[in-house]
């Protein structure tokens, strides 16, 4: 299946996708399952990036700063794209800031898209699972209904300034 060869080289996922030889630990999506999740979100990565690159604003971002998304912004989310997808394909290290955030989701919808798209029998929670394996809290998301959520602080993790100015600001 063309779905589960698109995902045979993308390692930065395994921890999801195949089992732990250090501490035999089973991953969330074995076997058929897993080799489906990697292919969907190489897939889904490679949707997202053709709309991330399109000089146009990408349907990705919240509506409520359509205003703001300037060329100069589109290179550095186009840059922050490039850095997850590079994250996803060798070595996932998780988001370092707002803008990976939306990416991530971003990328999970369109591989969810994809399934959909090849009638490909998934899990119905497939995309919120995914999502929350690969980013945590999904407080991001209120930006899409135009509410910016408080400053959070997660119980291991960084701080997160979610106003616009700060969407490549690293975690603190």
């Amino acid at each position: 299946m063309e779905i589960i060869d698109a995902g045979q080289d993308f390692h930065g996922i395994d921890f999801l996708v195949r089992p732990c030889e250090a501490n035999e630990c089973d991953p969330p999506f074995p076997d058929e399952l897993g080799a489906l999740v990697a292919g969907l979100l190489v897939l889904g990565a490679d949707a997202a990036a053709d709309e991330v690159t399109d000089p146009s604003v990408p349907e990705c971002l919240p509506e409520m700063y359509t205003s703001r998304y300037t060329t100069k912004f589109r290179l550095r989310f186009a840059t922050a794209f490039a850095e997850m997808s590079e994250q996803l394909r060798i070595g996932y290290s998780g988001p370092r800031c707002v803008a990976h955030l939306l990416i991530l989701g971003f990328i999970v919808e369109r591989a969810v898209e994809v399934a959909e798209y090849w009638d490909v029998p998934i899990p119905e929670d497939l995309g919120e699972t995914l999502k929350y394996l690969l980013i945590g809290e999904l407080e991001y998301e209120q930006l899409y209904e135009g509410v910016v959520p408080p400053r959070s602080i997660g119980p291991e993790g960084p701080e997160i300034n979610y106003t616009f100015d700060h969407w490549f600001t690293p975690f603190a």
